[in-house]
């Protein structure tokens, strides 16, 4: 009766939060910053609980993920959570009055990049080269080199670039990350927009230097983000948002390609079949199949955190932070820290706030997320319509998308969206283009 009642219960909101989502206007089948927080949610924090619960997955099975009772709670706080932040972001459209996305979809994009935005984009680069240089320079080994090598030890080299850096791996993910991608994003609006020699010839340069960054940890998933957000760019200019079937279906199959040949030459899986399984399992069940443990551990295990897991610069408050997310993977792969790989095991946003308030935090904070997300897609559209403006809509449903997949406190202190908003308003300020757009 339990799975009767699981299975019912799964269907229905999936058509529940499809139909709520257009109601907002923020149609799921269009692009803009919420529906693809929201499509994210889906894929990363509720698909993956149908195979969870009827155990498909073995390799949660493996893990321990058995429990149904805990596995349809889950599903309760995980739909509670989407359809929450859905709801919040329905209400400030009302109060806001703000034009549905049908409108403002129709909004032409300004003139090429002037000359001003192409020497800020050169000075960007060169930042971004020093930066790069200075961090490759001061590891042993880079995982992409060594992989084709044929070096056995990826997992502790690609420890060693991230997780167990032993500089400031933040300004290094920033660049790689976010300005590379971006300042990418802006020359292909603009050559989208207004095809050159110039622009193809520098966009493929950026092309190449951004997707070096992305695959020289060997990681799997940035570089299929990063052509998804090219995708993106695309469908906002030529498609009016909305997603064309025949491109997005060949861009998946991309992708998905990309990720096979990545899992066969970057790992121990050396058959089609197995990578298959495995990429599947990573996408629904790899980040929900996390916070199975975060509910399991606390408070039987370890007590509520009580926001010891929250940043804390400076050290302005007495307590060390706890990395959660590596605290979990530890209690749950103990061999990773034997033979000193520093391993993660990120979920959705709530996880993180569940271990630290318990159950008061998972009823409260999704109304927190939907005013975050609905501010960001609100300044995206009051930005001069230009490829900047459109190379920030893309980078930030790809950032905040991450709700779906990490923990909530790189969100309270979000170094990475206080510096690119400080960059898109240097660079309106420097083109001139300082006419901002109104949404009522």
């Amino acid at each position: 009766m339990l799975d009767v009642i699981f299975v019912l219960y799964y269907i229905t909101f999936l058509f529940v939060i499809v139909w709520f989502a257009a109601l907002s206007g923020f149609s799921l089948f269009r692009f803009s910053i919420p529906s693809f927080v929201i499509v994210a949610f889906l894929i990363f924090s509720y698909i993956g609980i149908l195979p969870m619960y009827f155990q498909w997955d073995m390799n949660r099975v493996l893990l321990g993920v058995v429990n149904k009772q805990l596995i349809f709670f889950i599903l309760i706080i995980s739909s509670y959570s989407i359809f929450i932040v859905v709801l919040t972001m329905l209400i400030l459209s009302k109060i806001s009055m703000s034009s549905s996305i049908d409108s403002i979809s129709k909004v032409v994009l300004c003139g090429p990049l002037n000359l001003r935005e192409h020497i800020l984009i050169a000075i960007l680069v060169v930042v971004c080269v020093f930066i790069l240089s200075k961090y490759y320079f001061s590891l042993e080994s880079i995982a992409l080199i060594s992989a084709f090598e044929g070096n056995s030890d990826i997992a502790r080299i690609r420890s060693d670039m991230t997780n167990n850096y032993s500089g400031k791996y933040h300004w290094v993910s920033l660049i790689i990350n976010n300005v590379l991608p971006f300042i990418s994003f802006v020359l292909f609006a603009s050559f989208i927009k207004k095809p050159s020699f110039f622009l193809c010839f520098y966009f493929i340069v950026l092309f190449l230097l951004t997707s070096f960054g992305l695959l020289s940890a060997s990681l799997k998933s940035p570089f299929a983000w990063f052509l998804i957000g090219l995708f993106l760019v695309y469908v906002y200019i030529k498609s009016e948002m909305k997603y064309p079937v025949k491109i997005t279906i060949f861009l998946f199959s991309v992708v998905f390609a990309l990720l096979i040949s990545n899992y066969l030459m970057f790992s121990n899986i050396t058959e089609l079949p197995k990578a298959l399984k495995a990429i599947f399992s990573r996408l629904f069940t790899g980040q929900i199949a996390n916070v199975y443990f975060y509910l399991d551990f606390y408070p039987e295990t370890r007590e509520y955190l009580l926001g010891r897991s929250f940043p804390n610069p400076k050290s302005i408050w007495p307590f060390t932070p706890v990395s959660i997310s590596v605290e979990i993977m530890d209690l749950v792969s103990p061999k990773l820290k034997a033979i000193g790989v520093v391993g993660s095991a990120p979920t959705v946003y709530w996880g993180e706030v569940y271990v630290n308030f318990g159950f008061v935090g998972l009823l409260v904070s999704p109304v927190f997320i939907g005013i975050l997300v609905y501010l960001i897609w609100y300044l995206s559209f009051m930005l001069p319509s230009s490829p900047v403006s459109v190379a920030f809509a893309v980078w930030a449903a790809l950032h905040y998308k991450n709700l779906a997949a990490t923990g909530i406190s790189g969100f309270l202190i979000d170094f990475y969206a206080v510096v690119m908003i400080a960059i898109v308003f240097l660079w309106v300020l420097v083109s001139g283009k300082i006419k901002f757009r109104r949404l009522v």
